[in-house]
């Protein structure tokens, strides 16, 4: 797992990784490459004609590969926990103190109303959006090729650099404003590259701008390649006064007024949120501060994993960029490309994350973004001087392809994401207590969710074992007496107690645990307390709130009760909530 950012396909089926290595190293042959890129002679040829295929075939590609495979683990980032609050009518600006408001309404109030509208999961509404943000990545790699005045082989792997980064794989259902953010640095690229060759493209380059400002805080990271092609344009066009040109004026009106309307918001939160969340935290403290903790070996090798799985060709960027030096007729193009990857090594290198940059690594899609936008001007320079290369376009367009497949592929395959998880967890190197309270937690989660009960319950004793909270004994506890094992639900149950006597899920719990146990004294202690809650009191209210959302323990309550017969327990239910099951069922 010193890798993380390389080895997805040990966790696929090994036959789809062992096909897809055998066909990249077929690519570095040079006759087979040499074949492989003259049927890439028409498809270029079709971006340097700004034909209409040449837009829709990859944008029609990139929806159908995010369709077939859908993020089915979940594993990466908030996926767990921003899928989940989908389907709650409210807690979104509670749970996500820090969203901005473009972010609430893209990926909570309009899947929500659409979802309602349309009878259909609000997370299918997170779907389709990712298909319509991966389709506009596909026109904007495209666009940043024919920018380039690239043609043939060359334009086809320019394109598929900027494309097929890691973040394509972000875009199957993930409802996160860092998607957006990978977006607009996307498109801040391919238009600021306009504006810096043609003086053209300003206001487009200025809405991407002012959109990933208003989206998400890592918006700001863009702001150095913003100025920067601003700067290259005012050296290149802007002298003669046209800078009083209407379209400028209102170019730069946009960005300037989202940043002043976000201003205060962002300020707040990065002094209230940011500083001791992500980059003053007590694991930073503990490592002798935020530039020991940067410059630790731990997090130098997770940038090095970030940075090789959102931008496949990375390690090859700083070679391009000494042999191009040599002879670089563009080079105010690769200067400010430079600029706006630079606006992004701040966060990659001080941002601390507490889940875990193999967890939260969409956190720095951005980065990925640009460091992509970077290589494939490198790659299309390379190849458009070296036309003795030019069988070298397949090679690329495959090296990148083959890598984002294989994360696309993992992360559809929910037991080997999960096994992926755990190794995490059990490898080395080390990783810190809060990563390795998230990631179990993470595994206790999805387990849950989809019914894995014995699953859930061991990953919730781990999760106790190094963080005795209280939701994690309830859900160690819960998860038990669904699986049958009630001596291990009675000990998450007592755990509990002792830390909260008078938690009321807990007590129920140990009363269900202690009846199948045939514990009678314990389980009468607990059905006393259980008969002193008033029927509408507060603690009734939370017990019958935890048997709706896990309808199985109704059985379990129900096989509790007939071992000691008595007087029956039923909770009021909530108003419109369904009638129990009679049979415990599969939650999803």
């Amino acid at each position: 797992m010193f890798g993380w950012g390389l080895n997805y396909s040990r966790f696929m089926d090994p036959a789809a990784a062992w096909a897809l290595w055998a066909v990249g190293a077929m690519a570095l042959l040079p006759p087979l490459a040499r074949r492989a890129t003259a049927r890439l002679e028409a498809p270029g040829a079709t971006i340097a004609r700004a034909s209409f295929l040449a837009y829709a075939i990859p944008a029609l590609a990139g929806a159908a590969l995010v369709l077939t495979f859908p993020d089915r683990v979940w594993f990466v980032g908030d996926f767990l926990l921003r899928a989940g609050i989908l389907r709650e009518p409210e807690g979104f600006t509670r749970t996500f103190p820090q969203a901005l408001p473009l972010d609430v309404f893209m990926h909570y109030t309009l899947p929500r109303a659409a979802g309602a509208a349309w009878h259909v999961d609000p997370n299918q509404v997170a779907r389709a959006l990712g298909v319509l943000e991966v389709m506009a990545l596909a026109a904007l790699a495209v666009r940043f090729a024919r920018g380039l005045a690239l043609t043939g082989g060359a334009a086809i792997a320019a394109a598929a650099v900027v494309m097929f980064g890691g973040y394509f794989t972000l875009y199957t259902g993930y409802g996160k404003p860092t998607i957006e953010v990978c977006l607009a640095t996307v498109a801040v690229g391919v238009f600021g590259m306009d504006m810096v060759r043609r003086d053209r493209s300003m206001l487009a380059t200025g809405i991407a701008m002012a959109a990933a400002i208003c989206v998400h805080r890592a918006g700001l990271s863009l702001l150095p390649g913003f100025v920067a092609a601003w700067a290259f344009w005012w050296v290149a066009h802007g002298r003669r006064g046209a800078w009083k040109s209407p379209r400028v004026l209102a170019a730069l009106a946009v960005p300037v007024a989202a940043f002043a309307a976000m201003a205060p918001r962002l300020v707040r939160l990065f002094l209230g949120f940011d500083v001791a969340v992500n980059f003053r935290s007590v694991e930073v403290e503990q490592q002798g501060g935020v530039l020991r903790a940067a410059l630790a070996p731990l997090k130098l090798m997770d940038v090095a994993n970030v940075l090789t799985l959102l931008c496949p060709l990375a390690l090859v960027v700083p070679v391009l960029l000494v042999a191009r030096g040599r002879r670089a007729p563009r080079g105010r193009e690769a200067l400010w490309l430079g600029c706006l990857a630079l606006g992004f090594v701040p966060s990659l290198f001080l941002v601390y994350v507490t889940q875990g940059p193999f967890r939260d690594w969409d956190a720095f899609a951005g980065a990925g973004a640009a460091c992509s936008l970077l290589a494939a001007w490198l790659i299309g320079e390379t190849l458009r001087a070296a036309p003795r290369r030019a069988w070298l376009a397949a090679s690329v367009t495959l090296a990148v392809m083959i890598p984002t497949l294989q994360v696309l592929i993992s992360q559809h395959d929910l037991d080997r994401g999960v096994r992926r998880a755990r190794a995490f967890i059990a490898e080395r190197p080390g990783r810190t207590w809060s990563q390795r309270v998230a990631t179990w937690d993470f595994i206790g989660l999805r387990s849950l969710r989809v019914g894995r009960w014995g699953d859930a319950a061991r990953a919730y004793e781990m999760v106790s074992t190094e963080a005795p909270h209280p939701r994690a004994l309830l859900l160690w506890g819960t998860a038990a007496i669904i699986d049958r094992d009630e001596a291990g639900a009675r000990r998450a149950f007592h755990t509990l107690l002792a830390r909260d006597p008078e938690n009321p899920e807990g007590r129920f719990g140990l009363w269900i645990a202690s009846s199948l146990l045939g514990d009678t004294t314990e389980a009468r202690a607990a059905r006393r307390k259980l008969d002193g809650y008033a029927v509408d009191g507060p603690e009734m209210a939370r017990i019958v709130a935890h048997l709706e959302h896990y309808p199985p323990l109704w059985a379990s309550m129900r096989a509790a009760e007939a071992r000691a017969p008595g007087r029956a327990l039923e909770p009021p239910r909530s108003p419109g909530a369904a009638r129990p099951p009679a049979s415990p069922r599969r939650v999803e």
